[in-house]
């Protein structure tokens, strides 16, 4: 779980805190985040998308580079979309997360709680990683498994194994400073026997690696949709093909999808996976039998509305919730009711085990959930930005006062404040223009 969020100079984040703690020992376990559009919401979600990166960045830029320079050397154009798209996620570079016409460093500080130990990991950056630190589990105490900066790089005594630091060691001078240590601990997993490693590096480093590298992120913005650790429920993808070994997990996704589906929709009776078995390989579509003009029909999935088909990912976040994992969703309402997503998001919230964290334009949710869940992202004139938790209002939020009331009417910020709009000043342009005489 994470514990808060320190952003400095990050995209349009001057100088920022979310704190998502609700007691000094308890963290929440839902987190909902309001704004205005514009305010910075998505940006917010971006930092989960920085950390998947900052993790994973000497392997995607190695699949980067294989693909462009196999593409060069056939002589194959990259296609646009989806092509153009997934490039970009692969190739996402450090500057991406700066805040633009910035000369000072951009900070990312994540508090974050692992078997009721708390701890931080914060990276400090411009085109390159200025420094890295780590504290957590040293030991039986608390303190920093690393601290590293172009001028001394300090790893404590027990992280590595004697004989294996000296290698680790020369990882860290050859990539450190254009990627991080997760990163080059992630290369050295790829590289080595995963035994070796958990032999030779710390339960404690491993821990916070394993912890941070499964967070659960759907971000809008390229339609990133990972666990980045892929240790939790993948997707319920609605047609595709799996090795036969897995057909188990394809029932487990049935069972649970039937729970849920027939639940939230009246005229959904049943449904399943449709099954071409091939060699080794299953074939498999997602079906429903839904209640249509007085019969009971068989619709393939992919016939289904956008907004449906999108529920299938929220219901993947709500699985991985329900098991433990933290996710980060970015516009989860996006597509679907805001009764359906007011019923499925309150009522995940009180089963959830894990941590989630949505930004939402709901504003139905407001009357239902904690006033310690909801944030709001508040802008000044000058485009400083806080975050503010609603129930630091304190009489302002009572029983007998209603939050969504009270949000929509401006207490607490977040909410966009605009004129009528004159289209008759528009229209008259668009007419000049036709007659040749707009300027």
């Amino acid at each position: 779980m994470f514990t808060y969020v320190k952003l400095k100079n990050f995209k349009s984040f001057g100088n920022i805190c979310f704190d998502f703690k609700k007691t000094q020992k308890e963290t929440k376990k839902f987190i909902a985040i309001y704004g205005e559009n514009g305010s910075g919401k998505s940006n917010f979600v971006s930092v989960f998308e920085f950390m998947y990166y900052s993790f994973n960045s000497i392997k995607l830029n190695d699949v980067y580079n294989l693909i462009t320079v196999n593409a060069k050397e056939l002589s194959i154009k990259v296609p646009q979309m989806p092509m153009n798209s997934i490039l970009n996620q692969i190739s996402m570079k450090l500057n991406d997360y700066r805040m633009i016409g910035c000369s000072e460093p951009t900070t990312v500080e994540l508090g974050f709680e692992i078997d009721g130990i708390e701890g931080y990991y914060s990276v400090k950056f411009t085109d390159i990683i200025l420094s890295e630190e780590l504290y957590y589990l040293c030991g039986k105490k608390r303190g920093k498994i690393f601290s590293l900066n172009s001028d001394d790089k300090k790893v404590s005594s027990g992280s590595f194994s004697s004989d294996y630091m000296e290698d680790f060691e020369k990882a860290l001078d050859k990539y450190w400073g254009k990627h991080t240590l997760f990163a080059i601990l992630c290369r050295e997993m790829n590289e080595k026997n995963p035994h070796y490693i958990e032999s030779n590096v710390s339960k404690a480093l491993l821990d916070v690696y394993y912890s941070l590298n499964k967070t659960f992120v759907s971000y809008t913005k390229y339609d990133l949709h990972v666990p980045l650790s892929g240790s939790g429920v993948e997707s319920y993808s609605y047609d595709g093909i799996l090795p036969i070994k897995d057909e188990k997990l394809l029932d487990t996704n049935e069972k649970i999808l039937n729970e849920l589906l027939v639940q939230l929709y009246p005229d959904i009776k049943c449904v399943y996976y449709e099954k071409k078995i091939k060699n080794d390989k299953i074939e498999y579509s997602l079906h429903a039998k839904k209640v249509i003009a007085n019969a009971i029909r068989d619709i393939p999935f992919d016939y289904e509305s956008t907004g449906t088909r999108g529920l299938l990912r929220v219901l993947s976040a709500a699985v991985a919730v329900m098991n433990g994992e933290t996710v980060i969703y970015d516009e989860i309402d996006s597509g679907i009711h805001d009764l359906l997503m007011k019923t499925l998001i309150t009522s995940l919230a009180k089963a959830a085990s894990g941590q989630l964290i949505i930004t939402t334009h709901n504003t139905l949710l407001l009357e239902s959930i904690d006033s310690q869940s909801a944030y709001v992202i508040y802008m000044d004139c000058d485009g400083n930005k806080e975050a503010r938790c609603i129930a630091d209002y304190g009489d302002r939020v009572q029983k007998n006062n209603n939050m969504r009331n009270l949000y929509l009417k401006g207490m607490y910020g977040g909410i966009p404040y605009t004129s009528e709009i004159d289209f008759s000043y528009i229209l008259n342009t668009i007419e000049r223009a036709g007659d040749g005489n707009a300027e």
